[in-house]
């Protein structure tokens, strides 16, 4: 998609989303042993804990997926954020948990606040909404299907095959003229 041209880095938006291999509730030493990458984070928006990883993406405004790393559970946004930073990249909109980062020189970065109620913050979660929506395409491809998870090696495997899919409708519809985030007839 670089070599086409289908890619900018004007403005990218960043965040990142829990992938729970196992109930909180159900952690054991077996369930410890079959992930010894996995360990336990924290999911604000339910306000629990979890066991798992962490999934940190990038992409542009239109849905594009740029970039995604993948980490502990316990990693906090801000330190995901430098991994993914790039100095090719212009603008970076992201959530409050990215609180504190500097960015690169010259380097624009502005934080959401879930109840802005200026123009500006409405436009900026407005531009947020689409990377909500990535997640939620990729939960929709099986992002979070536990039942398929037995151990760390295919937890890897499943993330990638799902990631390498999301990637290929992007293209296809890309290459069509169609919205990234279009997967419904892609479905069985």
């Amino acid at each position: 998609m670089r070599c086409e041209g289908m890619l900018s880095f004007e403005d990218v938006l960043f965040d990142s989303t829990s992938i729970e291999v196992v109930l909180y509730t159900r952690v054991e030493e077996s369930a410890v042993g079959r992930f010894p990458d996995c360990n336990i984070g924290w999911k604000t928006t339910e306000k629990r804990y979890y066991f798992g990883r962490k999934l940190h993406l990038s992409c542009m405004p239109n849905g594009t997926l740029l970039n995604f790393r993948l980490t502990a559970a316990s990693l906090s946004d801000h330190k995901g954020f430098a991994k993914l930073n790039n100095t090719k990249i212009d603008k970076v909109t992201c959530d409050s948990g990215y609180q504190g980062e500097k960015g690169f020189a010259g380097q624009a970065i502005s934080l959401t606040k879930p109840w802005g109620q200026s123009q500006h913050q409405r436009f900026l979660n407005g531009k947020r909404v689409t990377i909500e929506q990535v997640f939620n395409v990729l939960k929709e491809l099986g992002l979070e299907e536990r039942l398929k998870l037995k151990n760390s090696r295919s937890l890897g495997s499943h993330l990638l095959s799902v990631l390498t899919c999301f990637l290929a409708i992007q293209y296809t519809n890309l290459k069509k003229g169609l919205s990234p985030l279009a997967y419904g007839r892609f479905l069985l």
